[in-house]
């Protein structure tokens, strides 16, 4: 299925959703979750168009939580809804389907799988300029991972999960639809750990890691399982130095050149999304200029033989 026909069958099903039509693969063996949501894979039957489905777990909440729960949860519905960009996985809506899935939001997804290393030359640019269009937007996005990206029919990642997400007001206030204190752990920078809010400095650490967590095939800090020794390496600087393995030309190490500027210790270090992607743009315009020449045939000189 082309993008056109895709985002047309999308513009469609926003208009007539029907939670009879929503089939929901295991539905008591979810795929993934978060701090109180489960994630499944669906498929809406009528048009054929596979779906991922977010479900809160609002049973599990007090009362007044549960209603905090509801009101956030309503609130990254329309903060998704009003994204519009070919890297952002699309918002279809939200469904109740009675008390067992209660809400669902549903987001269109040809493909539930994730980037893997041997896809990131297709994959480094794109998501950088996502989270470019989302800083444009004055939004900081709060949850960057690999788990957080899927892949669509075109092999295309797509941002997902605004479950975290604080958009910036004309005042530089923050509305949020976050769970206080909530958030990935491993994708952390130091001053978030210091009780300082999410910025757009925030979002280029998680990014430099979530580069090096699909260049590795591992999560940040792999070797560290308990919080307090995750914390430590976080407040330490302690990130992947070098890349862990060989690679086949250059690209790749001026990707992981890229993240590494992403991870620094200090907040003010750290390049704006626009920055790395012109940065990746040039390094690229070199390499392909490079490969060129070397493939260009060059005509062979003719050396008088002495005697």
């Amino acid at each position: 299925m082309n993008q056109t026909n895709l985002s047309a069958k999308i513009r469609a099903l926003r208009l007539c959703l029907n939670p009879q039509l929503i089939e929901i693969h295991n539905p008591s063996r979810p795929v993934g979750g978060g701090g109180y949501c489960d994630m499944f894979r669906g498929v809406y039957t009528s048009m054929n168009l596979h779906l991922a489905l977010k479900r809160p777990r609002f049973c599990t909440l007090e009362p007044k939580s549960a209603k905090d729960a509801i009101r956030r949860f309503c609130r990254e519905g329309k903060l998704w809804s009003e994204l519009d960009h070919i890297n952002i996985l699309p918002f279809l809506g939200m469904v109740d389907i009675g008390a067992r899935l209660e809400f669902l939001e549903l987001s269109g997804s040809e493909r539930s799988t994730h980037p893997s290393r041997h896809m990131f030359e297709r994959f480094d640019e794109w998501d950088i300029v996502r989270l470019a269009y989302l800083h444009e937007m004055r939004i900081i996005h709060g949850d960057i991972k690999a788990a957080n990206i899927l892949l669509n029919i075109e092999v295309r990642p797509a941002l997902c999960d605004f479950g975290m997400t604080k958009v910036l007001d004309g005042a530089n206030s923050l509305t949020s639809t976050a769970m206080q204190g909530a958030g990935s752990l491993r994708w952390m920078s130091p001053e978030m750990l210091n009780n300082s809010p999410r910025t757009w400095q925030t979002d280029i650490y998680a990014l430099g890691l979530t580069i090096t967590e699909i260049l590795t095939g591992q999560v940040p800090f792999a070797d560290r399982c308990n919080q307090a020794a995750i914390m430590m390496a976080i407040m330490q600087g302690q990130c992947h130095a070098t890349l862990p393995f060989p690679r086949e030309g250059k690209s790749f190490h001026d990707i992981w050149r890229a993240a590494s500027q992403c991870w620094h210790k200090d907040a003010g270090q750290r390049p704006s999304a626009l920055t790395i992607v012109s940065e990746i743009a040039a390094l690229r315009s070199t390499t392909a200029t490079q490969c060129e020449d070397v493939s260009t045939p060059k005509k062979k000189r003719r050396f008088s033989q002495r005697q």
